[in-house]
């Protein structure tokens, strides 16, 4: 079994945490997530076929070229035309049955499991906020449709964009053209091959999002990383890898990137985040990217700090 694992775009949404790096390596407990759903996968498939594309060196010399018995080769997307255009890339590496899965979402080996013991399937789960995702229509178990972020309800079954699928889905994948956004979406195809063949929707105990900075608290129960040095207070927040937090500082409700140096406040409270046009209201603290300086900082409720900034005294807006 081969598994095909997408982790070739440029994440803008989960800024600034990805602003230097790809989402698939943003950590979860200590360890990058693109290596956490190789965890899943041994044992089950004996070859991983990575795209990648935005900093793709940083994942190459990551893992190497092969993975707890898993050889791995890459597939670089030198443009990103999308979902359906990087998976057309693994076409001539594959010959039968196959997993296709994102390289930024948690995925579990239960999951996975459940969706091989069906020739085709996807897997799904029921969400409270379907218009955040794709939602797929059922008939009798298996899918009908798939609707893109429905302005209206039309299901709450959010595709969790794993599927099980042999290299049928190629011939649906020539015949699409580029959606509005200009891409080649793997959804369409997967409508069409849905037409024609029986596809098992799969319901999902395990699958965990990652399109926004904040999704890390509902995904990360280690909150304070690997060689951190906690010297302030820290409350209801996530500290990364060789992160300082400096004595009589307060962080609250807020994601500290890696080789972070803080000293200040950083206060909480209800804030108005506009991300990629779309504005969000939310209760947090700050974000603040990777290898940051802050010195005598005080900074309010949603305001984001990008990657190697240094800052000082009062800040109200964003930092990039």
């Amino acid at each position: 079994m081969k598994a095909v694992i997408l982790a070739a775009g440029k994440s803008t949404r989960t800024y600034p945490l990805t602003a230097n790096k790809p989402k698939p390596l943003v950590k979860v407990d200590g360890k990058t997530i693109l290596e956490r759903n190789l965890d899943q996968l041994a044992g089950i498939a004996d070859e991983a076929i990575i795209i990648v594309g935005f900093k793709k060196e940083m994942i190459t010399r990551k893992l190497g070229k092969r993975y707890k018995g898993m050889k791995i080769v890459y597939l670089h997307q030198k443009q990103q035309h999308g979902t359906g255009h990087a998976l057309m890339l693994a076409e001539p590496f594959l010959d039968d049955r196959f997993i296709a899965m994102m390289g930024d979402d948690l995925y579990s080996r239960g999951d996975i499991k459940k969706c091989l013991r069906h020739r085709y399937a996807v897997l799904a789960k029921r969400v409270k906020d379907p218009s955040r995702f794709g939602v797929y229509k059922l008939k009798k178990g298996y899918v009908a449709g798939i609707v893109e972020k429905p302005k209206r309800y039309v299901s709450n079954l959010a595709n969790c964009a794993l599927y099980v699928c042999d290299i049928g889905i190629f011939k649906e994948l020539k015949k699409i053209k580029a959606s509005k956004r200009g891409e080649i979406e793997l959804t369409d195809a997967i409508n069409l091959f849905s037409r024609s063949h029986k596809v098992k929707c799969v319901a999902s105990k395990d699958w965990k999002p990652f399109g926004y900075p904040w999704d890390l608290f509902d995904i990360s129960p280690q909150r304070v990383g690997k060689n951190c040095s906690i010297k302030g207070k820290v409350i209801n927040s996530i500290v990364m890898d060789n992160a300082t937090i400096e004595k009589g500082s307060v962080v609250k409700d807020s994601i500290i990137g890696e080789n972070v140096r803080f000293s200040g406040t950083i206060k909480s409270g209800p804030s108005l985040v506009k991300i990629n046009g779309r504005k969000i209201r939310l209760r947090m603290g700050a974000i603040i990217g990777d290898n940051v300086i802050a010195e005598n900082a005080i900074i309010y409720p949603g305001v984001r700090i990008w990657p190697g900034k240094r800052i000082t005294g009062v800040v109200k807006k964003d930092v990039n």
